[in-house]
């Protein structure tokens, strides 16, 4: 692929874009009809196409003549989520003002405008589109179809024309949208193109306001019906445990604290309090399994795989049940980054799946780092969960190593299985068929 590929592609984007911004459907069918009866319509003695060519050409010379007005000075602002699913509808609201006068956006229509999606060059003759080894080798060669893709996989979403129509708070319009994002990842708005229609919906007249703004797209998250050794080692006699503040009786005192407002009256300490003049808290703890640990391996040289994205699904469902059900693991390692749980919260289950969200690939091919995360955790935790795209012989090893180390492996991996050796720990494949039978078995 030649880098004069890349250049054309991006300058028919950049053409089409302001083509899209010019022209509804309709108007496009329109000028073409118009464009193309230029070589037969100039001809009177042929009479139908004649008639055909002075209406198409009066239909756009009258669309284009009513679009003659001044665009308002508007303020635009978005109210985006925080976070939102793949393949879920994403609900906002915008609010519109006309200048600090009452605004007057009757037949107006609003569209979102993505940050520039066309890839860079490097990106371009690296990132193969998937199953494009089985097209001709014209069209690998050209690389039309590995462009196009790339700009849909960043552009990253379907964005409807929405007609400003809402409700009007002193001077402002505040009216409902949505989009539905198609891949995980960060999606980032630069805009949006507000504009009237012409009188019979053929030609465009707006201004894109720079209204930046962006959104955190999670995997999607499947039911999950069943789930593997999560709370580590139901062993009686295991040794390794981590303290846990816990309030309520039955639970041992650890210390005493001087009072802090909002503390319950129930945790004071009255003897310690009459004797030092001052009122005294008891703390308690706990000791429980100190849990597992949620690996997912992300060591491969593509930019893009399908089974990392279903493998990246299973572990945001698997978090999102584990919160649910208060057992959330306790830590959460992605290659080389690593996450500590320290509690079940909301916000430390929205760091998790964050982290899921944002992942991306580790080219490298050198997996010791990981091994050694993994060994110091060995050390902490009572289980792994490994969830790998592909079960080879390295992950093995690794896999291997751990298990020789008294730690039970629970291994879930959605690519094929491509070692020779039998099962050492519980393993599971999961295939996209599995995600969308309505409840993962894992």
């Amino acid at each position: 692929m030649k880098r004069r590929n890349h250049k054309w592609y991006g300058r028919t984007y950049s053409f089409n874009e302001w083509l899209n911004r010019k022209l509804t459907p309709h108007g496009a069918g329109v000028f073409i009809t118009a464009f193309t009866l230029t070589f037969f319509g100039l001809n009177t003695n042929v009479s139908s196409l004649y008639i055909i060519f002075s209406i198409a050409v009066a239909l756009l010379l009258t669309d284009m003549l009513s679009l003659i007005f001044r665009m308002p000075d508007l303020k635009v602002i978005r109210y985006l989520p925080a976070y939102a699913s793949k393949n879920s509808t994403v609900n906002y609201r915008v609010s519109v003002r006309n200048g600090g006068s009452s605004p007057d956006l009757e037949g107006f229509f609003m569209k979102e405008v993505c940050a520039d999606p066309r890839p860079d060059y490097d990106t371009f003759i690296s990132t193969p589109e998937p199953g494009e080894e089985k097209r001709n080798r014209y069209d690998r060669r050209m690389g039309y179809y590995r462009w196009k893709w790339l700009v849909d996989k960043n552009t990253g979403a379907e964005y409807e024309e929405i007609q400003v129509k809402g409700e009007l708070f002193r001077d402002e319009i505040v009216f409902p949208a949505s989009f539905k994002p198609q891949r995980r990842g960060r999606i980032r708005l630069s805009g949006m193109y507000i504009y009237r229609k012409g009188v019979f919906g053929l030609f465009k007249r707006g201004r894109v306001f720079e209204v930046p703004g962006e959104i955190i797209i999670l995997p999607e998250i499947h039911p999950v019906v069943s789930t593997l050794c999560i709370n580590g080692s139901m062993n009686a006699s295991n040794e390794k445990v981590r303290e846990t503040p816990e309030t309520g009786t039955g639970y041992e005192l650890k210390a005493l604290r001087e009072y802090l407002p909002g503390d319950s009256p129930r945790s004071i300490h009255w003897k310690s309090s009459a004797k030092t003049g001052q009122l005294k808290i008891k703390e308690f703890h706990r000791e429980v399994d100190a849990g597992t640990v949620m690996f997912i391996d992300n060591f491969f040289a593509e930019s893009y795989l399908e089974d990392f994205e279903s493998l990246l699904s299973v572990a945001a469902s698997m978090l999102n049940h584990l919160y649910e059900t208060d057992r959330m693991p306790q830590g959460l390692i992605i290659g080389s980054s690593v996450l500590e749980i320290t509690d079940v919260s909301k916000d430390v289950l929205m760091k998790a799946l964050s982290m899921t969200a944002l992942a991306q690939n580790d080219p490298s091919p050198d997996m010791m780092v990981t091994l050694m995360n993994l060994t110091e955790r060995v050390k902490e935790c009572c289980s792994i969960i490994f969830l790998t795209p592909r079960f080879d012989e390295k992950r093995y090893s690794i896999i291997s190593s751990l298990v020789r180390n008294n730690v039970p492996v629970s291994i879930i991996f959605t690519g094929d299985r491509k070692t020779v050796n039998s099962a050492i720990s519980p393993e599971k494949k999961i295939t996209a068929d599995d995600l969308n039978k309505g409840g993962l078995q894992l």
